[in-house]
């Protein structure tokens, strides 16, 4: 049975869930992108300090729980008949940075035109594949991603 303690210990950790959420979702918004972990990171140390300064406390497994649930936050759905996709925030986006050059594409989108596609379904499927890609992360960039 839980005692009053960690009910309010409960009920901290989902007021900084609530507050850096909020503050995500306003960055969100105005920069009409998909935060990346370390600005979460960055949120929730802030949201933390703020809240340590008016006597709460957070262990180092409140403070995983809120990193954790904080960064599985973004997903992104698509209009009606469209693709979609689901992204977080780990992997820095790197393919309008430095596109490359797509050997095979051209013959892709000839198939699917020779299989009567429309040109929607081939858009979509050109923007799925990319959105792919780009979530997966640089393979020239140096070290884990």
């Amino acid at each position: 049975m839980m005692n009053n303690a960690t009910d309010i210990r409960r009920q901290t950790v989902k007021e900084l869930i609530k507050r850096c959420n909020g503050e995500i979702t306003l960055i969100e918004i105005n920069s009409a992108k998909s935060i990346l972990l370390d600005q979460i990171k960055v949120i929730m140390k802030s949201n933390i300090s703020q809240l340590e300064g008016l006597g709460c406390t957070f262990s180092d497994s409140d403070k995983n729980h809120v990193e954790y649930e904080l960064s599985q936050r973004v997903v992104k759905v698509a209009e009606q008949n469209k693709s979609s996709s689901l992204q977080g925030g780990r992997v820095k986006r790197w393919l309008t940075e430095d596109p490359p050059k797509w050997i095979f594409w051209n013959d892709y989108e000839k198939l699917l035109i020779n299989e009567k596609k429309s040109q929607d379904v081939i858009w979509d499927n050109e923007k799925v594949i990319d959105d792919c890609i780009d979530m997966s992360g640089d393979p020239k960039r140096e070290g884990p991603w």
